[in-house]
């Protein structure tokens, strides 16, 4: 085995190491919130019963899918357009360049629209949603796909490991999977197989192997830059076989393929907190009560009696069922220990469920689903504020963390495919070496994105509106603001196209000539006026004229 290999897999097990406190805390959420991952540190025998047989209340399961659909539907709806691209602005402020790459990248746009709807973007990014909520943390990767052009997958939780950049970004993602020789053969080819998955080819048996997988940029000093070969790419991938301590593949990527995101940053640490796990103490408290509370619905249905010693055989339990007693003893059979209070144990479920609820941020995707059908926009979004003040920093990081970057490598891997129509000559920007075709900056309009947008515009309608009375009499109040940016900004949160804006320097123009024809009308006036005069004066009568001389 060479250093290198060595170096790696010590560095994957000492993340593995670091995370172990991780896995402890994910195991019990899983527990509780997503019983079917819940096979992070303990292996399930017992087929399904084995997942869910503890489990006595599903509000966390039920809050964490409400969260999830929410964001699927308000934030990347599948039936509507949440994204498009838009030209970097070194291109947005070329008056020359602007239409025709606006143009261009609107089609592109389009193109990557139905390229999401085609693959199984939707279905594996709301497993990652599930996951974030869930354990404030998930992994999604995108590459090429053979069934359609992109193909995504969600890691699972406790399969990988991250670290972090000087900067805090996750730069480096290790994902351990268990894969049959078979498996490693339909991956890697035989030829690149070590001796161990080769003998086992021959004796066909389902026997796991460990897989490591590493995904992390390249030194500078790792590569060469002129070429463009797999292992000369920014992004290096290299397979290993643990258990022989081999290397199975070394190659690239042109852009990180897996991006992570976190609910929230716990502290320091790579990992994400969540919902899941900032409210797990009252998620195991409510499973706790309504376990007790099952045992008083049953008490409650069918009491416990005590019975009279010689009676035990002499007691018919049926409905409608008679049983003699001797009235001068005073033995009889009678309820025991039925005197539980119900009600108590049901407020206190009811407080708990709605802290449950409230954490996976619940109220604020059903008030998106029923304020549209009862009230007006403004009054929507007067409702909507505080709860989105609250949810906006998670947002963010959905935003930052995984869709940016994902809709980017989306936007390479569909134009180095060929789907995407020439670019013009104008979408090209100039660099150091020539002429390169640029990222796109990319612009979301989803309900969740456009309603987080509205909140500047409505502040400024409300600036507005206080200062109205105060512009009246000092109108040089309104100096203070700078509407051309506000303009735009404003069109922007409203998700106008940039083509619909003129860059400043056509804004200039405009009232450059504006200016000149203005000027042009006063001087006219002024010709006129002073004309006028001279045609009165020369009507006047001479005494007048010498007057006026």
């Amino acid at each position: 085995m060479s250093q290198s290999i060595k170096d790696d897999i010590k560095r994957y097990k000492d993340l593995k190491s670091d995370r172990a406190s991780f896995d402890t805390l994910w195991q019990k959420i899983a527990d509780y919130v997503m019983p079917r991952k819940s096979e992070i540190q303990t292996e399930k025998t017992e087929d399904t019963e084995g997942y869910v047989e503890d489990l006595f209340d599903m509000t966390a399961t039920q809050a964490n899918m409400t969260l999830a659909a929410g964001i699927m539907t308000n934030a990347v709806p599948p039936t509507e357009r949440w994204f498009a691209y838009s030209p970097p602005e070194q291109i947005l402020n070329d008056p020359q360049k602007r239409s025709k790459a606006s143009d261009w990248f609107e089609q592109c746009s389009a193109i990557a629209s139905k390229e999401l709807a085609r693959s199984n973007f939707y279905t594996e990014f709301h497993e990652a949603m599930l996951n974030r909520n869930a354990f404030g943390t998930c992994a999604v990767h995108a590459e090429e796909g053979k069934r359609s052009l992109l193909n995504f997958r969600s890691f699972a939780i406790g399969t990988f490991v991250i670290d972090v950049d000087n900067e805090g970004y996750v730069d480096t993602i290790m994902r351990e999977l268990q894969w049959t020789a078979r498996q490693a053969k339909q991956e890697f080819g035989e030829a690149a197989l070590g001796d161990k998955m080769k003998a086992e080819l021959k004796e066909s048996t389902n026997k796991k192997f460990k897989i490591l997988h590493i995904i992390r940029p390249r030194a500078d000093g790792d590569r060469d830059r002129t070429r463009g070969d797999p292992e000369n790419k920014p992004i290096e991938s290299k397979w290993i076989s643990m258990d022989e301590e081999h290397e199975l593949r070394m190659s690239g990527y042109d852009e990180m393929p897996t991006n992570v995101g976190r609910f929230l940053r716990w502290g320091d640490r790579a990992y994400g907190t969540g919902p899941g796990i900032q409210c797990l103490p009252v998620v195991r408290q409510v499973n706790f009560l309504e376990k007790k509370m099952d045992i008083l619905a049953e008490k409650a249905a069918d009491p416990p009696v005590l019975v009279p010693e010689g009676m035990i055989d002499e007691v018919d339990w049926r409905a409608g069922g008679e049983t003699a007693f001797d009235p001068n003893t005073g033995a009889k059979p009678e309820e025991w220990m039925t005197q539980g209070r119900y009600d108590i144990g049901k407020d206190r479920v009811e407080i708990k469920t709605k802290f449950i609820e409230k954490c996976f941020h619940n109220e604020l995707f059903q008030m998106f689903a029923n304020v549209e059908r009862q009230i007006t926009a403004t009054e929507a979004m007067a409702r909507l504020e505080e709860k989105l003040d609250v949810f906006s920093p998670t947002f963010q990081r959905i935003t930052t963390e995984l869709l940016q970057p994902i809709l980017a490598r989306v936007f390479s891997l569909l134009f180095r495919a060929g789907v995407f129509p020439d670019p013009p000559q104008e979408a090209f920007v100039q660099t150091a070496t020539g002429f390169a075709l640029p990222l796109p900056e990319v612009v979301f309009s989803s309900k969740l994105a456009l309603a987080l947008k509205a909140k500047e515009n409505g502040s400024l309608q409300n600036t507005m509106a206080t200062l109205a009375d105060i512009a009246v009499v000092r109108p040089d109040v309104l100096d203070i603001f700078d509407f051309d940016t506000i303009g735009r900004d404003v069109a922007h949160n409203n998700s106008l196209p940039p083509r619909w804006t003129f860059p400043d320097e056509i804004v200039d123009g405009i009232r450059a000539e504006r200016a000149a024809a203005q000027q042009a009308e006063q001087e006219a006036a002024l010709a006129a006026s002073a004309a006028a005069t001279a045609k009165d004066l020369g009507q006047a009568p001479k005494e007048l004229l010498d007057q006026a001389l």
